[in-house]
């Protein structure tokens, strides 16, 4: 989902999944690469995970920036949860998932289609938690200044 489109508030993005886990991702991808993680782009991390947690009170959470692998400002103070993952992973599962969606469409009956696209899916790691799991991460606290 898009909370802080459809909602005024919450994350970017958020994927919940139905054993209760919560991806929270806040998008810097507007950062130059000589930049860092402010203390301020911490902070609206935080914020919307707790607002994840008070309104879906999720298992786990996983706090996530999307953007380049920057480390975070002196004045930051990142939580050992945090993660980095860049733009481009989540641009090879969407290249994935448009792939398998064509590949179902071309081929399956409409009495087979959602077994079919499952399959696929499931073949293809587009499921949970395996998508998560292909996804590259960084802790942004292990992240230097270059």
């Amino acid at each position: 989902t898009r909370p802080d489109k459809e909602h005024g508030t919450g994350p970017d993005v958020l994927w919940i999944s139905e054993d209760g886990c919560a991806v929270v991702m806040e998008v810097k991808t507007n950062k130059r690469t000589s930049s860092s993680y402010k203390k301020d782009d911490l902070g609206q991390l935080r914020d919307h995970v707790q607002w994840v947690v008070d309104r879906y009170q999720p298992t786990q959470v996983a706090p996530i920036f999307v953007g380049h692998l920057l480390a975070a400002s002196e004045q930051a103070n990142p939580s050992s949860e945090m993660l980095v993952i860049e733009l481009d992973q989540f641009h090879s599962v969407g290249k994935r998932l448009v792939s398998t969606i064509q590949d179902v469409a071309a081929n399956a009956i409409a009495l087979q289609l959602f077994e079919e696209l499952t399959d696929k899916m499931t073949a293809r790691g587009l499921l949970w938690p395996e998508v998560y799991e292909s996804l590259e991460k960084s802790l942004l606290i292990e992240l230097t200044v270059p």
